[in-house]
């Protein structure tokens, strides 16, 4: 049949009853509608059940698996169960030939890698199996049928040669088109084409028919395809069954040392995937430790920035959240209220200033200072009101000292919000609205307030340690 034939395929349960002789057939597995390039059987499974017979009401297991075309209702290929075909299972006492659970999962990982292991060795194997060619041509060109020649020809010379039926004229026709080693090489991949990628490629070597392709094909080339038709690890088990089959006249000390060499392969496999397991087992345990010490990396990084940072973290109780949020509640519409009030003022209303006073503390040094300050020590006190000629900051013994006038609410202002551990609010000499925007600033961000009426700085610490 042509590769693009379209064919309808069928799978049959087929066996003859042992009672009355009769011919039994049940369905297997519907291919369905398809070319018959596209079939493809390696990864099919089968389960062997009994068939019954309608005649005389007898159950039998199946001697043979047919492949029957509906559309041309030929039966196709005929393969015996347990000699043509092994069984997976425990049927081996049945049809003489079961494969382990072992081999049989081998052979599944095996087909799924198939396609891949030939894509990869496709051309070392076309290179080798040309030049083993070339070294018998003329014998095994004796090999080639009509079709094989024919196609190959048409492909290779579509415009000079015309296709022939007699094959001793298509022998001649070889020698006279593929006379240099490029043209032979051309030559061979062509005519093998369907040996190798419609037979053997979409095959599991588990199903190779090796006697019914030496009939067809010839003994050479199957006996190269049989020996180095690229397969992955896990399929040459298969393939060192059939190594017998392709030998001539094999005596028994070559099909003992077969039968070894197939143990030997199974044993092979074994400890092959014996060891892919432990590299597995093993890449997994590295994954788990590279994790957990990038875990533990991260988690000494969090540990140092909590120890730099010195972060003292607490929870706040329900009822501390509730009356922040209240406070900041109240904050808001106070400072809300201030703006509306403010806006309500005439324009041309002169603003009254707080007349600046000779503060005390202009007079002050640092060194004149008694108050005990210790526990201000390394801490930032931010002084809000009244006027001052001075520089705003002031660096005492402990602790460090920032000034505003608090009659605007710009950078410098809330730069000292921001820096500031500890807020000092002489309530006297402040605007409202800088009394709640210092008031917000510090439920915001836990931070310290105090409210004061002295001018002296010394004074101002005195009520700050006082209340802190």
């Amino acid at each position: 049949m042509h590769p693009n034939q379209q064919v309808h395929l069928t799978y049959y349960y087929f066996s003859r009853c042992p009672d009355c002789k009769r011919s039994v057939m049940k369905i297997a597995y519907d291919l369905g509608l398809m070319k018959i390039s596209e079939l493809n059987v390696s990864n099919l499974k089968l389960e062997i059940r009994p068939i019954f017979c309608m005649n005389c009401g007898e159950d039998m297991y199946p001697e043979e698996l047919l492949l029957k075309d509906q559309l041309s209702n030929k039966i196709l290929n005929r393969r015996v169960i347990g000699k043509d075909i092994d069984v997976a299972g425990d049927d081996g006492g049945v049809y003489g030939s079961a494969l382990t659970e072992e081999e049989a999962q081998f052979h599944e990982v095996g087909v799924s890698k198939q396609a891949d292991t030939f894509a990869q060795q496709k051309d070392a194997f076309w290179e080798a199996y040309t030049v083993y060619a070339l070294e018998k041509w003329d014998r095994i060109c004796r090999e080639l049928t009509i079709k094989e020649i024919n196609d190959a020809l048409m492909l290779l010379n579509r415009k000079q040669f015309r296709p022939k039926v007699n094959l001793p004229e298509l022998r001649r026709d070889v020698k006279k088109y593929c006379q240099t080693v490029k043209e032979k090489k051309l030559f061979w991949r062509e005519v093998n084409r369907e040996l190798v990628n419609d037979i053997y490629l979409k095959t599991s070597p588990k199903d190779w028919e090796v006697e019914k392709d030496i009939k067809i094909f010839g003994a050479e080339r199957i006996y190269f395809t049989v020996l180095h038709f690229p397969l992955p690890q896990e399929l040459e088990l298969f393939r060192a069954k059939h190594i017998s089959k392709v030998i001539k006249k094999p005596q028994k000390e070559t099909e003992m040392l077969i039968n070894r060499l197939t143990q030997l392969e199974l044993q092979h496999i074994k400890l092959i995937h014996r060891f892919q397991s432990t590299t597995r087992q093993l890449q997994e345990e590295r994954a788990a430790k590279y994790n957990l010490e990038e875990k533990l990396f991260e988690f000494y990084e969090k540990q140092r920035d909590f120890e730099r940072q010195n972060i003292i973290n607490f929870e706040r109780k329900p009822d501390d959240i509730r009356k922040i949020k209240e406070y900041k509640g109240l904050i808001a519409e106070l400072k809300a209220m201030n703006r509306q009030l403010l806006a309500q003022l005439k324009p041309d209303t002169p603003q009254v200033h707080i007349q600046e006073q000779p503060f005390e503390d202009d007079v002050d040094s640092p060194k004149e200072i008694q108050v005990d300050i210790s526990v201000l020590k390394g801490k930032t006190v931010g002084i809000i009101g009244g006027y001052r000629r001075k520089e705003q900051e002031l660096l005492l013994e402990n602790c460090q000292i920032i000034k505003h006038s608090g009659e605007k609410l710009d950078s410098a202002f809330y730069e000292l919000l921001k820096k500031s551990d500890v807020i000092a609010v002489i309530t006297n000499y402040i605007s409202h609205a800088a009394m709640w925007e210092a008031k917000e600033r510090a439920i915001d961000e836990g931070k310290q307030i105090v409210y004061v009426t002295s001018l002296n700085i010394k004074k101002i610490l005195e009520e700050v340690v006082d209340k802190f």
